[in-house]
């Protein structure tokens, strides 16, 4: 990779480092997204991870959602990543801000690449799940939290993980379609829905200022279940 490419992602990181989070990043913080980098584009062209790997592509369809992960204040202090696949936002937000994530793929290719990244950049309480998330949980393995990126609807989400009883919250990344999904969700689950909404964050990506949107959501109390 041209030095010329990683410092174009390093200052766009940067720049936006700063105009979203209020601070000046740190070195070690900029080594860890440089580090990703290299690992992220190599790895693709060995297995097909995203179309995003040119500097400003990645930059916007990848970084900024980690950075407003990061802001939205969301984050409990133990989350699985849902459907992980090249390791965003989980992988990315753990190297660069050095908090432990569960990284969950039950693609075995792609579960290789994050378990890879994680010895030869370790963090301590990180860890890779190389089966579904569904199956993991009802094993007994525990979250504070589950995320999930582009990996389906909510109403899909709740499906594979309703029955589970070790996680009570779930992050969304979503794009503008998310009150349309919510909306549909409802009405499936007559209105009732077993989820409560306990925050949004809204933000806009890129020069077409497209919007994201990333919401908090805790079981209800009657849909809490017990035991393992």
């Amino acid at each position: 990779m041209s030095a010329a490419l990683e410092s174009l992602v390093l200052r766009s990181f940067q720049v936006s480092f700063l105009e979203i989070l209020g601070r000046s990043s740190t070195a070690e913080q900029e080594q860890g997204l440089l580090n990703f980098y290299r690992e992220f584009v190599r790895e693709n062209e060995i297995q097909n991870l995203s179309r995003l790997i040119d500097p400003v592509s990645f930059h916007d369809g990848h970084v900024l959602d980690v950075l407003h992960l990061e802001k939205s204040g969301f984050l409990a202090q133990k989350v699985m990543d849902l459907g992980s696949g090249g390791g965003v936002p989980g992988l990315l937000h753990q190297m660069i801000f050095k908090r432990p994530w569960i990284l969950c793929d039950s693609e075995k290719r792609k579960a290789e690449f994050l378990q890879r990244l994680i010895n030869d950049y370790p963090v301590d309480g990180s860890q890779v799940v190389n089966i579904r998330a569904e199956e993991w949980l009802s094993a007994g393995g525990k979250t504070d939290q589950i995320s999930a990126r582009a990996v389906g609807s909510v109403e899909k989400i709740y499906s594979w993980i309703s029955k589970c009883s070790t996680w009570n919250k779930l992050i969304l990344m979503k794009g503008p379609g998310w009150e349309e999904e919510w909306k549909k969700f409802s009405v499936l689950t007559k209105k009732k829905t077993p989820l409560l909404v306990m925050g949004e964050y809204r933000y806009e990506v890129g020069s077409e200022r497209k919007q994201r949107v990333i919401i908090h959501l805790e079981r209800k109390a009657a849909n809490v279940l017990r035991g393992t």
